[in-house]
């Protein structure tokens, strides 16, 4: 629907977990992103790419956002589940908080960026040209 209201310059801009981060792959279940119900499917940039480019979108760029909250988070749900309750808890209620120690992370999470490995995604699609949609169908 997005797509048909798009105009021809217009941009889509999402921002969504990123399942293909090293997060993810360390915490799994655990993974403080996952969020459950409030995300019912999970990507990676190339799984987005397929479906933008499905729904008439061109992906051109895949941005991976500076921050490491959901990692904090997660070692808070590991922690918390092998007894570390309170400490645990602390770590999990990092991305709703306004903690400023996780700012000293941002070094980190500026080169888990460059190599994509940040547990958030922003993807920025344009329409692909109609004509172009109709002449591949």
């Amino acid at each position: 629907k997005l797509r048909e209201w798009a105009k021809p310059d217009a941009w889509l801009v999402l921002s969504v977990p990123n399942a293909a981060s090293l997060e993810f792959r360390l915490f799994k279940q655990r993974w403080y992103a996952l969020q459950l119900p409030t995300h019912l499917y999970h990507f990676t940039p190339q799984s987005m790419g397929q479906l933008l480019e499905a729904c008439g979108w061109k992906l051109e760029k895949v941005y991976h956002q500076r921050i490491l909250s959901n990692l904090i988070a997660s070692m808070g749900y590991v922690l918390r589940d092998k007894g570390f309750g309170k400490f645990g808890q602390k770590l999990i209620d990092v991305p709703e908080g306004s903690a400023w120690w996780p700012y000293l992370l941002y070094p980190l999470a500026w080169i888990f960026s460059l190599f994509g490995q940040t547990g958030r995604m922003t993807v920025w699609a344009r329409p692909v040209n109609n004509s172009t949609i109709e002449a591949s169908s």
